[in-house]
């Protein structure tokens, strides 16, 4: 199955890299790679509703790559999917890639759920939280996860809410990733319906 590379996010540090990659019928995924070297191969992204475009390939609206105040990348893709709009916001630094999904007109929003993947391309396992019926490679993802990788690596994937405390990094307006700011400076505090967690993928030597 052919893949195209839609957008590249680079860490300060250059050892982190996040792709996202458009695979013909089934849609985006998404792969990382540490030091030049690929950790994650193509793994599945997307959100599968309730309604009637359940089923429907979501359609690219605007994809963009900008760099963040404090010096990490945020890579962000916008879809349609029938009448319904959603968003992939990804953060790069050093040491770590989070990203997660964002809604447009969340009142009106149905019932969904994820149909993430990660694809450990040392040893070709597929994890998810939740395996689509049908997909009998993807096997129940625990988390928190830690996964040895080679070079003495180590990878930990984890979902965490939108708290500043639990990931420190801004989006590139400069909102806090648990805020938004208004006209008037104020800060409200995003409804929790409207994004989903974070995943959150580091890496360490020990």
């Amino acid at each position: 199955m052919e893949e195209k590379i839609l957008s590249i996010a680079h860490a300060p540090n250059q050892k982190l890299q996040a792709e996202i990659v458009s695979k013909d019928t089934e849609g985006l995924a998404f792969r990382i790679l540490y030091d030049g070297t690929l950790v994650l191969s193509s793994s599945r992204l997307g959100i599968r509703f309730s309604d009637p475009d359940a089923d429907s390939v979501p359609a690219i609206r605007t994809h963009a790559v900008r760099p963040l105040p404090f010096g990490g990348t945020e890579l962000e893709v916008r879809l349609t999917k029938g009448e319904r709009e959603f968003g992939i916001r990804f953060l790069v630094s050093d040491d770590r890639v989070a990203f997660r999904y964002e809604f447009d007109r969340i009142d009106d929003t149905p019932d969904y759920r994820e149909r993430t993947s990660f694809h450990l391309a040392l040893d070709g396992t597929s994890l998810s939280e939740e395996p689509e019926s049908g997909l009998a490679q993807d096997r129940i993802l625990p988390l928190p996860a830690l996964f040895e990788l080679d070079n003495g690596l180590y990878m930990s994937l984890d979902r965490l809410p939108n708290s500043p405390e639990v990931y420190a990094l801004r989006m590139a307006d400069g909102r806090r990733l648990d805020s938004q700011i208004s006209d008037t400076g104020d800060t409200d505090t995003v409804r929790t319906d409207d994004v989903t967690p974070w995943w959150v993928i580091s890496f360490t030597h020990p």
